[in-house]
């Protein structure tokens, strides 16, 4: 929900401006993400979940490279 909530805020400035205040201490890439997505999918779940999903495969990706 603070996802959906800060993702919400509607720009990159605005989403900076309430993670500096210390609404989520998670890094505002995920919040920029979810921001771009909703612009090019429109708000749908997977749109939330996208950045996530994302992190894990590059994660897997470069643990398991030669």
């Amino acid at each position: 929900m603070i996802t959906l909530h800060i993702a919400n805020l509607g720009s990159v400035a605005a989403i900076w401006r309430a993670l500096a205040q210390g609404a989520d201490p998670n890094p505002p890439i995920t919040y920029i993400m979810v921001l771009c997505g909703r612009g090019l999918l429109g708000d749908h779940e997977l749109v939330y979940r996208l950045p996530a999903a994302l992190g894990y495969w590059i994660g897997l990706l470069s643990l398991y490279s030669i």
